[in-house]
């Protein structure tokens, strides 16, 4: 059997990481805008 949990922490770790990357890709072009 899988460890479900190990998976679905490492997936939410990995949208998580998208997000801030995502943010930080707005925020940078915000900033450039200036």
């Amino acid at each position: 059997m899988f460890n479900y949990k190990k998976i679905s922490k490492i997936i939410r770790l990995k949208r998580g990481l998208e997000k801030i990357s995502f943010f930080g890709y707005l925020y940078r072009d915000m900033f450039n805008m200036r």
